[in-house]
C-alpha cells in the first residue's frame, strides 16, 4: 500500500468518525442542531459551535462540576457508611449495658441471661457494601467519568431503598438500618465460673417456668433499651404497667422478673388480682385498692399501706378460724 492509499484511509476512518460524532451529537442536542445536517458538508456548523463553547470554557466548567460533583457525592457516602456504622456500635453499646445488670439478676437458680448479636449476611446488603467500598477506592482517582459512574450506581440503590414506594420492605430497611442486618440472641449462663450453658434463639422446646423466665428478661432488657436515651446509662421515661397476665406466672419466676425489672431502673406498676396481692410486696412501696360496690353498682380507689393489708388479712384469718372452731394464738403467748 502505497503512502497516498494510507494517508486516503486514515482521512476516510477520520471522516467516518467526524460522521458519528456530528450524529451523537444531533441526537443529544436536537434542539440545537435538529436543522443542521448530518452529512460531511455540515461539519462546519459542528465546529463553529464547538469554538463557541471552547471560548466560553465550558468544557472545563464540566470537567470542574463533575470534579465537584464526584468530591461531594463522595462524602456523602461516607456519612452513609459513618452513619450505619455509628448505629451499630450505638447498639452494641447499649447491649453491653443491659448485659452489666443481668449479669446481676437470676435467670434461673444459679444462672443469669447475656444477650448476644449476629451480623447477617444478606446478599444485597453485601453487594451494596461492596459498590460502596469502589466509591471510596476511587475518590481520589482523575476518572471523573468511571467516578460518576460507580456513584450513579449507588446512587440508583440508595434512590430505590428510599422511595416512599418500597422503603418499608424487609429489602429497604436491611440495607440502610443497622437494626435489620442483625439478629439477636441471649446465652444462660453459670453465675459462678460463667460458662454458656445453652444459648436461647427463642422460649421453644423450654417448659413453662422457663419461658416465662425468658420472656419476662427479655422484655424487660427490650423496654429498657427502647426507653434509655441515646448517651445515657438508664431510662428517663421509665413507668411501666404489667397486667393481670404477669401475675399469674408462677410466683418464683415473677419475682426473679421483677428483680430484672428493678435493677434495669424500671418503675413497675403491677395490675393484680388481691389473692396474688402478695407478689408485688418486694417491689411496690403503694398499693391502691380498686373495690367495687355491686349493689349500687359503684367503684372507688383507696390507697392502703402493707400495714393495713397485714392487719386485713390477719383479721380475715382469724374470722375463717372462729368459724372453724379454731383459735389461734400468735407465737410466743401462752393460755392461762
Amino acid at each position: 500500500m502505497t503512502a497516498q492509499d494510507k494517508a486516503s484511509d486514515r482521512k476516510n476512518t477520520a471522516l467516518r468518525e467526524a460522521v458519528g460524532s456530528m450524529s451523537s451529537f444531533r441526537t443529544k442536542w436536537e434542539i440545537i442542531a435538529g436543522s443542521w445536517g448530518a452529512g460531511v458538508d455540515s461539519l462546519p456548523e459542528y465546529l463553529q459551535h464547538l469554538e463557541q463553547l471552547e471560548r466560553e470554557g465550558l468544557p472545563a466548567l464540566v470537567e470542574q462540576f463533575k470534579a465537584r460533583l464526584n468530591k461531594h457525592a463522595t462524602q456523602s457516602m461516607v456519612r452513609i457508611r459513618q452513619r450505619i456504622d455509628a448505629e451499630r456500635d450505638d447498639i452494641l453499646e447499649r447491649i453491653a449495658t443491659i448485659n452489666k445488670v443481668l449479669a446481676r439478676t437470676e435467670f434461673r437458680a444459679g444462672s443469669y441471661l447475656k444477650l448476644g448479636t449476629k451480623t447477617e449476611l444478606y446478599p444485597h446488603v453485601q453487594d451494596f457494601n461492596r459498590q460502596l467500598d469502589k466509591v471510596f477506592a476511587q475518590a481520589t482517582s482523575d476518572d471523573h467519568l468511571a467516578r460518576y459512574q460507580q456513584l450513579r450506581l449507588v446512587v440508583g440503590i440508595l434512590e430505590k431503598a428510599s422511595n416512599p414506594v418500597s422503603s418499608g420492605t424487609q429489602e429497604s430497611l436491611r440495607l440502610l438500618d443497622a437494626r435489620y442486618q442483625m439478629s439477636f440472641f441471649a446465652e444462660e449462663r453459670d453465675m459462678a465460673n460463667h460458662e454458656v450453658r445453652d444459648v436461647l434463639l427463642s422460649s421453644g422446646g423450654k417448659s413453662g417456668g422457663e419461658k416465662e423466665s425468658f420472656a419476662g428478661t427479655i422484655v424487660a432488657a427490650s423496654l429498657a433499651y427502647v426507653l434509655t436515651p441515646e448517651g445515657q446509662d438508664r431510662p428517663v421515661y421509665c413507668t411501666v404497667f404489667l397486667d393481670e397476665a404477669f401475675s399469674n406466672t408462677a410466683e418464683a419466676v415473677s419475682r426473679r422478673v421483677l428483680q430484672v425489672f428493678r435493677e434495669l431502673h424500671i418503675h413497675v406498676n403491677i395490675i393484680t388480682p388481691y389473692k396474688n396481692l402478695n407478689l408485688a410486696r418486694e417491689s411496690a412501696r403503694s398499693l391502691l385498692i380498686a373495690e367495687r360496690d355491686a349493689k349500687n353498682h359503684e367503684s372507688r380507689l383507696c390507697e392502703v399501706t402493707w400495714t393495713e393489708i397485714d392487719r386485713r388479712l390477719d383479721t380475715a384469718r382469724q374470722r375463717r378460724a372462729q368459724n372453724l372452731g379454731i383459735e389461734l394464738t400468735e407465737v410466743g403467748q401462752h393460755g392461762g
